[in-house]
């Protein structure tokens, strides 16, 4: 029976366009070859997990990843990511940090496309077309947001790091967060970075702006 669906599946996959199903009975197969979890060819899994993201974006499909991706190169890999709330204003902050840092939209959730019904009374009313879900990347790195299920956001007791390779780009980066916010240390020359400097940005997000020191040759 095995077989036979793996068959199925293989025939599927063959297609220019490869649906979400086809996607799903893939990842299934892959567990299925395996005896044990620790045999799991995992680096199949999140690939394919990678696609499934691009044909049908979902908070659950992120976490899947999320898993394989741990389990395919380390826990510090796959789960460990900021994930922040900006009350009614993710899609503002979004714009803002594309044209700010050049942050790259991976996915956007809204709540009206939820594939299940929130619990009663969530989100607050004139939500639905809010962010449920979303992740952009600045660099190398992967942040997730939402509007979460109100309005208003306060943080503490974190800073988002952005190091930056030249003097050049951390004064720019570091004046474009900083417009409608606040600078809480100005950009000098520290021990640990040639430049260096905190601010609040207009959501009250900080930021710890530096350029990265070069290892010792």
């Amino acid at each position: 029976m095995i077989a036979e669906g793996r068959s199925v599946t293989e025939r599927a996959l063959e297609v220019p366009s490869v649906g979400t199903f086809a996607i799903q009975a893939a990842i299934a197969a892959v567990h299925a070859d395996a005896d044990n979890p620790v045999a799991t060819d995992w680096r199949r899994i999140a690939a394919w997990y990678d696609l499934q993201l691009r044909a049908d974006p979902s908070p659950v499909v992120e976490l899947n990843r999320a898993v394989a991706v741990a389990l395919r190169d380390g826990p510090e890999a796959g789960l460990a990511q900021p994930y922040l709330f900006f009350g009614g204003r993710c899609e503002e902050a979004l714009e803002h940090y594309r044209t700010a840092i050049g942050a790259q939209v991976e996915m956007v959730l809204r709540f009206s496309e939820s594939p299940e019904q929130p619990p009663p009374g969530m989100p607050a009313p004139g939500f639905e077309s809010k962010i449920m879900h979303c992740s952009f990347k600045v660099g190398g790195s992967t942040i997730m947001a939402s509007d979460g299920c109100g309005p208003g956001a306060t943080y503490s007791g974190f800073s988002l790091a952005l190091s930056l390779a030249t003097e050049a780009e951390a004064e720019k980066a570091f004046a474009a967060l900083a417009d409608g916010g606040a600078v809480k240390m100005p950009l000098v020359k520290t021990f640990w970075s040639p430049l260096y400097g905190q601010l609040v940005d207009r959501f009250g997000i900080e930021w710890m702006v530096m350029v990265a020191l070069e290892p010792p040759k």
